[in-house]
């Protein structure tokens, strides 16, 4: 068995270097992502992963498959709807339950196929949220404001535990909603003159719908901010969905 192993996985040499690890998305079935270990001259065994960033992966072992020790180096493809990407993975940790690995040797491709296809995943796990301290304080309870790049924000108010109201933006997109409240939509604009609703936040222009494909988006975006309880995500889901 341990020949089997040496023939399928070539081991690395001896390094002490720690590669930073990016932000990770946890990838979920209709993602249609998976991870394609090269075992052999024409076989390969295909993983479903458990998560992703741009610069290692995370999958689920097949039953009956032979297990690569840590540091070993494997040949692999991701496999995304619209391509298949070559990669060369350094084992991090391997056992019958996850197997994490690092990406190694030239990868850019991949790497931009990454930030492309989970660009949602990814601005809602980087959301920063800001300090209470600094923010004006609100008669209808305590706000709570989390900002990212790419004009990603959304800004709540929240009291016992559920959400007021809230305003949600990305990538351009707009959506505000809350308890009892209509849910509005709109896009980021520099153009109106109206003010901003709070301190720091982009001028609106409404409109009367948004597509479903950024509805969608906006769901999956609010499911990936951690720091939010899952009730008060499943709020805001629901007013997202009341708009499809």
């Amino acid at each position: 068995m341990i020949d089997k192993f040496l023939g399928l996985f070539k081991k690395k040499r001896k390094t002490s270097e720690l590669i930073p690890r990016a932000t990770r998305v946890e990838v979920i079935p209709f993602h249609d992502v998976t991870l394609k270990i090269f075992t052999g001259v024409s076989d390969e065994k295909g993983l479903n992963l458990s998560n992703i960033s741009a610069s290692g992966i995370g999958a689920n072992p097949c039953d009956g498959m032979p297990l690569p020790l840590k540091g070993d180096i494997i040949s692999a493809s991701v496999v995304f709807p619209d391509g298949r990407f070559p990669v060369t993975l350094r084992v991090a940790h391997a056992s019958e339950l996850a197997l994490g690995c690092a990406f190694i040797a030239e990868f850019s491709n991949l790497k931009a196929e990454i930030l492309r296809f989970f660009s949602v995943e990814l601005a809602a796990k980087e959301l920063v949220e800001v300090n209470a301290l600094i923010l004006k304080a609100e008669p209808d309870g305590q706000p709570r404001l989390f900002r990212g790049r790419n004009n990603c924000e959304l800004f709540l108010v929240e009291y016992g535990g559920k959400i007021v109201r809230f305003q949600l933006s990305f990538f351009g997109n707009y959506i505000e909603g809350g308890d009892g409240l209509k849910t509005k939509l709109g896009f980021l604009t520099l153009a109106q003159t109206d003010k901003p609703k709070y301190k720091g936040s982009s001028l609106v222009r409404l409109v009367s719908e948004l597509s479903p494909e950024i509805l969608q988006n906006a769901m999956k975006f609010i499911e990936n901010i951690k720091a939010l309880p899952e009730e008060q995500r499943e709020i805001i889901c629901l007013a997202l969905r009341r708009c499809e």
